[in-house]
């Protein structure tokens, strides 16, 4: 995980990086409730607000 600027994370919140993987924060917040599931790459930029109980990933997990 790189955190590029002040990026504030409130309680109550999932991040999960695979490993390899790279979430990359520039700056903002993130509300509680949040599920982040990073298994390649996630870039989030600056001046950012993730509202509560939103839901990232970077997969669907479909097998093909």
């Amino acid at each position: 995980m790189v955190v590029e600027g002040s990026f504030r994370v409130f309680t109550g919140f999932h991040i999960s990086i695979t490993e390899g993987g790279e979430l990359v924060l520039g700056s903002g917040y993130i509300n509680n409730k949040v599920t982040v599931d990073c298994l390649a790459s996630i870039a989030i930029g600056h001046g950012v607000a993730i509202s509560k109980g939103a839901a990232i990933r970077d997969s669907d997990n479909k097998w093909k």
